[in-house]
């Protein structure tokens, strides 16, 4: 059996899966990426299409995996059991804010699905053996960085040395949040600006070279993201497959919580009961022990 591993450029990983034929050895490899021209069966969270032999096309969303990597599993969870009631309770409402009763139907199979053994198992063996603080210390520096370079260039402004436009220039321009992706890209944007007052900003930053400064976060921010990706891309197809059901858990919370807050507009203790207190508690404990929490 030969297994061919497939990347997509828009984030998709796919593993082509061949057996020998059943009669003189030759190897069957009926489907050749597009050219194959049936829909897929879904089984579950992973797409899979049997070949005219007896091969597999195993197709992960990789952007679900990594978000499914990051939260832990029992905070995911226990968030879902109380989204879950919650959605089919306010489901009129809120299926008129864009949270219809078939993404309220998504939650119990979800739920089942990473409630077994196998999936707690799963994720339990691989996170023992992972080690995402690097990616997440980071992003931390990069956000310091962000944080005292704004304010320096504050007071450059204030007192004429750097002009308004230049300063907006420093602004994010829009939620960078925990995106990896995006921070890196805030920092090339705003190297430019950074160069040419990085003189003047020296004695508001303890007399550190802010362009020195910049350039060592960023590089450590896209190492880290890079190794991430390797990381996930090598994970087992059963770990992917917990992983990615993980990201589309977390993703269904997520948008029952936007359809919350338009429907509860206005209610701010409504629209608390569906924050995702739980999923934050389990990141953060994550966080102060260093250990991914299962």
């Amino acid at each position: 059996m030969k297994e061919t591993l497939l990347q997509s450029s828009g984030g998709t990983q796919s593993k082509l899966v061949e057996h020998p034929a059943d009669v003189g050895g030759a190897p069957s490899r009926r489907w050749r990426g597009a050219e194959a021209g049936r829909p897929p069966v879904l089984f579950g969270s992973v797409q899979r299409r049997r070949t005219h032999q007896r091969g597999y096309h195993v197709s992960f969303d990789l952007k679900l995996v990594q978000k499914g990597k990051e939260v832990p599993l029992t905070g995911l969870l226990d968030q879902a059991n109380v989204s879950a009631p919650l959605a089919s309770t306010h489901a009129a409402l809120l299926g008129r804010y864009g949270f219809t009763a078939a993404h309220v139907a998504q939650f119990a199979p979800a739920i089942a699905d990473l409630g077994t053994d196998r999936a707690r198992a799963t994720e339990a063996r691989t996170t023992a053996a992972q080690n995402t603080a690097t990616e997440r210390e980071a992003l931390s520096a990069v956000k310091k960085f962000k944080t005292l370079l704004l304010s320096a260039a504050d007071d450059l402004a204030i007192e004429g040395q750097m002009r308004t436009t230049d300063r907006e220039a420093l602004n994010a321009g829009e939620e960078l949040g925990r995106s990896t992706a995006k921070h890196s890209a805030y920092l090339t944007r705003i190297r430019k600006v950074v160069e040419n007052h990085k003189a003047a900003l020296a004695p508001y930053l303890d007399g550190a070279d802010a362009l020195v400064q910049l350039d060592t976060v960023k590089r450590e921010l896209d190492t880290a993201q890079a190794v991430q990706e390797v990381d996930v891309i090598n994970l087992s197809d059963e770990t992917k497959k917990v992983y990615e059901q993980k990201g589309r858990l977390l993703s269904l919370i997520e948008k029952l919580n936007r359809a919350a807050a338009r429907a509860f507009h206005g209610d701010a203790a409504m629209k608390a009961k569906f924050n995702k207190d739980l999923i934050l508690r389990a990141v953060q404990s994550r966080k102060k022990t260093g250990q991914p929490a299962t």
